[in-house]
């Protein structure tokens, strides 16, 4: 089923410099690489029937203007055999995100600092095994969690951990949950929610 994205690689994949980018991918994804992904600056509009942006081992994004439209996930990396791959990080930049899955997945680690973030919607907003928060401002709305730190099996390594920045979701589930542990020491944080009486604004399973 290779290649199953509009720009596709087998490899590591960087984009950098200012310009801008415009891809539909109609058959998967919009942009994939099977190894590492970066992005340097730049305007991005992507829209897929999958994924919209995919790294398998990471996807590492430092500013840019992105318009991220996806049937899948927003942005994912998708290395779930190596606990040192898998992850995103996303250090600055703007984003509009509408995904009917996740907005930003990481199997392993997700890191995000200083960006401006509107998940439109989704079905969770962030997700990843160990999730932080350094700063930014972060607008989710999720018809599931808005934020979960989660794995194969309940553990204490998943971790979510806030140290600043400005975060307000609404969602018809967890607005924060943890399966691990979860821990706050700056910024702010306001939910919505929940709709259902087995869901809270916050679950943290180790306390």
């Amino acid at each position: 089923d290779e290649p199953n994205a509009a720009i596709f690689s087998k490899d590591d994949l960087t984009f950098d410099g200012a310009g801008t980018l415009v891809v539909c991918g109609n058959f998967a994804d919009a942009v994939r690489s099977k190894d590492d992904l970066a992005i340097v600056d730049g305007v991005y509009e992507l829209t897929a029937v999958k994924d919209a942006i995919q790294g398998k081992d990471s996807v590492c994004i430092i500013g840019g203007n992105f318009i991220l439209k996806s049937g899948g996930d927003a942005i994912k990396a998708s290395n779930d055999a190596d606990e040192n791959k898998g992850y995103v990080v996303i250090d600055g930049g703007t984003f509009s995100v509408q995904a009917e899955d996740d907005g930003v997945h990481g199997e392993s680690g997700l890191l995000i600092q200083d960006c401006k973030m509107d998940i439109l919607r989704c079905y969770e907003g962030l997700e990843a095994k160990t999730i932080e928060i350094n700063g930014g401002e972060i607008e989710i709305v999720a018809t599931d969690d808005g934020i979960n730190a989660a794995y194969s099996t309940p553990e204490e390594n998943c971790n979510i951990g806030i140290t600043g920045g400005k975060l307000n979701i609404t969602a018809a589930g967890d607005g924060i949950d943890s399966n691990g542990n979860l821990y706050m020491s700056g910024g702010e944080v306001y939910v919505n929610g929940a709709s259902r009486g087995a869901d809270s604004a916050l679950d943290c399973d180790i306390e």
